[in-house]
């Protein structure tokens, strides 16, 4: 969700990353507006990424309403 909190936390853990040698090309971020409910897009994106054979992991920085529909 496009947030402070999601923004603040991926920020956190987008430089551990880095600190640990992830390459840029190796972070996917991604922001929807509060209320989004249409995640077939986005979920096909991630195992798109994810598809690349690399070990791959997901954190949700999803707030309020929008975590229904995408779990």
């Amino acid at each position: 969700t496009d947030y402070v909190y999601p923004r603040t936390t991926n920020k956190i853990l987008e430089a551990y990353l880095k600190s640990k040698g992830v390459k840029d090309e190796d972070i996917m971020i991604n922001y929807t507006p509060f209320g989004h409910s249409d995640w077939q897009s986005i979920v096909a994106e991630i195992k798109q990424f994810g598809a690349a054979g690399k070990k791959t992991g997901v954190v949700s920085t999803i707030n309020g309403d929008a975590n229904v529909p995408f779990y």
